[in-house]
């Protein structure tokens, strides 16, 4: 049996809904030299009856004990036969044209890391995250950290062995797909951003939602696992994009003087550094109505 181009890796629990329609939007693809491995990551609900519903042989189904989306991640990609891993994750969805993008774009001057702008949307609101171009010329760990760029795991499309080597790192949650990108770029890896928006993030701010209720335990395994790829320049810059989340009832009181250190050595953007400071300052809900309020009227 041949091996396909892509393999696109789907960890699931629970989602049944969610994952029929990310299940559609695989099969609806433009291009389909791909294999589909959907990890039931011990799911209660009846994921195995979902993708009974379809009726491709490319889809793939496993079903393991419950450790988290990272360790489902992690089993798929190492059942994965494809060149190229595309993530994808259940309540997410591809657009159609996707798979034919970025197989064009790594024939005409390959890559080992592709990812694109993703349509984020929820709450009645749509708007396309990253913002700023990424050139390969530049450092994909300040892309990230210093300019606080968003790149979802929806978006990520890596090299097979380059993908199992680096690993998604298991312990930690929050800020897994960054981690991800800045250990698997290390070394001599090429990472090609495309412009075109290729995927749809479903964003909420539903209280049990892990982005919108990160834990600074959460905050902390995310520096431990960095730590060995950042100066502390670019550490501080971490902390300041990260635990702004917290707000300021949790944040360290060191994180002002993280603050000072990022606005000295210019390691992110003064737009930047004044929104997450802004989203330390206020209370939670505050600063979710004011940046509601903000991406309706610039949507």
């Amino acid at each position: 049996m041949s091996s396909p181009y892509f393999s696109i890796v789907i960890p699931c629990y629970n989602r049944t809904t969610e994952l029929e329609r990310a299940l559609e939007s695989c099969i609806s693809q433009s291009f389909h030299d791909f294999e589909l491995i959907v990890i039931d990551d011990g799911s209660d609900a009846d994921v195995a009856g979902v993708l009974q519903r379809f009726d491709d042989g490319r889809i793939h189904y496993h079903r393991k004990t419950n450790g988290g989306a990272n360790s489902a991640r992690n089993l798929g990609s190492r059942l994965a036969r494809g060149k190229y891993i595309a993530y994808l994750d259940s309540d997410d969805c591809f657009y159609p044209d996707k798979l034919r993008t970025v197989h064009a774009a790594i024939a005409a001057g390959g890559a080992d890391i592709v990812f694109s702008r993703i349509q984020v949307c929820g709450n009645g609101i749509t708007y396309e995250r990253p913002i700023r171009e990424y050139s390969p010329n530049t450092s994909l760990t300040e892309y990230l950290v210093c300019n606080a760029e968003s790149v979802r795991t929806s978006s990520i499309v890596v090299c097979s062995e380059l993908a199992r080597s680096t690993g998604w790192n298991e312990s930690v949650c929050y800020g897994d797909d960054t981690d991800f990108l800045i250990r698997a770029s290390q070394g001599k890896a090429q990472t090609l951003m495309l412009p075109e928006v290729l995927a749809c993030y479903v964003d909420t701010d539903a209280e049990n939602r892990l982005s919108v209720n990160v834990s600074r335990n959460e905050l902390v395994r995310l520096e431990q696992s960095l730590a060995p790829y950042l100066d502390d320049d670019l550490l501080a810059a971490l902390r300041v994009y990260h635990y702004a989340m917290l707000g300021l009832t949790q944040a360290p009181l060191a994180t002002f003087g993280d603050i000072g250190r990022v606005a000295l050595q210019g390691k992110m953007p003064a737009q930047k550094l004044a929104y997450y400071t802004l989203r330390m300052l206020l209370p939670q809900s505050w600063f979710l109505a004011i940046k509601s309020s903000v991406l309706r009227r610039t949507a």
